[in-house]
Order: C-alpha cells, then structure tokens, then sequence
C-alpha cells in the first residue's frame, strides 16, 4: 500500500505543471505589480487545486482495492481507478457525503472556539470523534461500496456466460 501511495502521489504531483506557467510569467515582485500580471499564478492554482480534488477523488478506492482484493500496487491502482470509472456516480457521492461531514466538524470546531470552557474540552471530543466513529464509518461505507458493486458486476459476468 506504500507503494501505491507514493505512485499516486507522484501522479497528483505532475499537476504542478498547471502552476509553471503562473510562474514564469508572473513578476518577482507580485506585491507591487498590477493584480492582473499574477492571474496566470492564481489561474494555475486554481487548476491545480481542481485538478488535486479529481485525483483524490479517482483514487479513493485504491487502498480499499489494495486490502480487500489482496493485490500488488500497480494493480491495485488499476483497479481501483477501474471501479471509479465503472461506479463515477456512488464514488462521487459517497466522496461528497465523507467531505461533507469533515466540513461539518470543521465548523462545529470554529463554534466551539468561540466558547469559553469549550476550547480546552472540544479537541478532545473532536479527537474521540474523529478516531471512534469517522475512520471506522470512512472504511466501513467504502470497503462496503467496493464489495457490494463487485459482487453486482461478478454477477452480471456470471450471468451473461451461463
């Protein structure tokens, strides 16, 4: 699984070349230039921003593939980049739901800060929260995605040759 994630973060690394062309264009001294002569940089930025969360998004099953299925790295990846392709509309949705909930938490957290005597108890609370029920839920709710929509496609195949 080591493997995998340095091969995908090499692969979210190449995004950087959105970002180059921002910085050969863009002044050395941005403070005192015009706001337009770094909107290539804030453009490439963006791109890679864009281009970091389709990736995050693409190869959320690769370890779940990994593990489950008990494969090599290389084709784990593959895999896992099979099922997104195969599964675009619940991988999405259970990305956005997972991402939804972590910006929930977040701004619980801002709330709280506000709160005197919550300060020093909610991180704790937060911690507990975060290592009881949302790592465990994140693995359940993926390893469960991966699994039954395999079994749906074992299925067809099985089908379709008898």
């Amino acid at each position: 699984m080591f493997f995998a994630d340095i091969i995908v973060f090499l692969i979210v690394l190449i995004g950087l070349i959105f970002v180059i062309p921002g910085l050969l264009y863009t002044p050395i001294d941005v403070l005192v230039s015009t706001p337009w002569s770094s909107l290539s940089f804030i453009g490439g930025v963006f791109a890679f921003a864009l281009y970091v969360i389709i990736m995050s998004v693409v190869f959320v099953a690769v370890k779940y593939v990994i593990v489950i299925d008990n494969i090599g790295a290389i084709q784990g990846i593959k895999k896992g980049v099979g099922f997104f392709w195969d599964n675009k509309l619940s991988v999405l949705m259970l990305w956005i739901v997972m991402m939804a909930i972590s910006i929930g938490l977040l701004i619980i957290s801002w709330i709280m800060e506000m709160i005197p005597y919550m300060v020093f108890i909610w991180p704790m609370i937060n911690m507990m929260l975060s290592i009881v029920v949302i790592a465990p839920l994140t693995i359940v709710w993926w390893a469960r995605l991966y699994i039954d929509r395999t079994e749906e496609r074992v299925a067809k195949v099985e089908e379709q040759v008898a």
